[in-house]
């Protein structure tokens, strides 16, 4: 498969996890990336921290790209099993996340690329990451922009395998959380609380469920994968069990949980 775009950038495409456009667009506007412009001189100096930023961000992510996906994400260098792969210096990859049973497992290949806005992302900007990236162990990856891709650009990713996502500036500066706090500090970065919000499928999912409810003792909720069953499962309970009610929740790995 090739690259996928973010959700927020395919409008007939729903964000996993049911955030509404409010709830996790709280933080919008605020300034990233002219903070990191304004408190570092050198691009070099940028790329690093920005790299840092995301490494803790994809860890502790409130929604699709945290623990929900990912067990565990090194910088480059940090990763445990680097050497162990044949891999010495840098190859163009800045992160390596391992994910989930539920995302499959394996190991997910991130690069950051910091530049101006006004910057268009050329090929030869990303083939290292692009080649680097398609070595067998990795099974997915994560091209993170602060620009927009050319359109040879464009192209050449989306044709590359395994499938890669496009995580843009947009999608990054709607994240709830105050980056201000956390340049010097990006270990200490936490996402503020976000309210979910069911997405119209979703409210409809929970009314079918529970009127199914009212007319038999079982069902069977059937969702596709990152539509968020979870969320409606636990929509559906609150209805059924109220406030301080009990449910019982079953899952066949502890992963799960």
């Amino acid at each position: 498969m090739g690259c996928r775009e973010h959700p927020d950038r395919a409008m007939a495409m729903t964000p996993p996890g049911g955030f509404s456009d409010s709830g996790i667009g709280g933080f919008a506007g605020s300034g990233l990336f002219g903070l990191l412009r304004e408190r570092y001189t050198t691009p070099q100096q940028r790329g690093r921290t920005f790299e840092r930023l995301m490494r803790f961000a994809f860890e502790r992510h409130p929604d699709v790209y945290g623990p929900a996906r990912f067990k565990a994400v090194w910088r480059w260098m940090d990763w445990p099993d680097r050497e162990a792969h044949g891999y010495l210096g840098d190859v163009g990859i800045d992160l390596v996340a391992e994910q989930t049973e539920a995302w499959g497992g394996g190991l997910c290949a991130v690069q950051t690329k910091f530049f101006a806005e006004s910057h268009k992302i050329a090929k030869g900007d990303v083939d290292t990451f692009l080649s680097a990236s398609s070595a067998a162990i990795f099974s997915s990856r994560i091209l993170v922009v602060t620009s927009e891709l050319n359109d040879h650009a464009r192209t050449m990713v989306s044709k590359t395998s395994p499938r890669c996502e496009v995580v843009y500036r947009s999608h990054i500066e709607s994240w709830p959380v105050d980056w201000s706090e956390f340049l010097e500090t990006p270990e200490r970065l936490a996402f503020e609380p976000v309210r979910y919000e069911p997405h119209p499928y979703q409210s409809e999912a929970v009314r079918q469920a529970v009127d199914g409810f009212a007319e038999a003792d079982r069902g069977k909720l059937i969702l596709p994968c990152g539509t968020g069953k979870s969320v409606v499962s636990l929509w559906i309970a609150e209805q059924l069990a109220g406030i301080g009610g009990r449910v019982l929740y079953l899952v066949p790995s502890i992963a799960l949980m």
